[in-house]
């Protein structure tokens, strides 16, 4: 599955190394770029995108 990058501005515009620096939370069901190691803010979850898991 994927999700068009222009879905989400901040990470479109993003470069590709800035969009490779992402973590995951603990429940791995958010993608969290911090500020303190990328040039991305954000935070996705991913159910906003795929829906809950079945």
């Amino acid at each position: 599955m994927s999700v068009p990058m222009r879905c989400i501005p901040t990470l479109y515009r993003a470069s590709p190394e800035a969009r490779a620096q992402y973590d995951l939370n603990r429940s791995r069901t958010m993608i969290i770029w911090d500020p303190a190691t990328c040039a991305i803010n954000d935070e996705s979850r991913v159910t906003d995108y795929f829906g809950p898991a079945t």
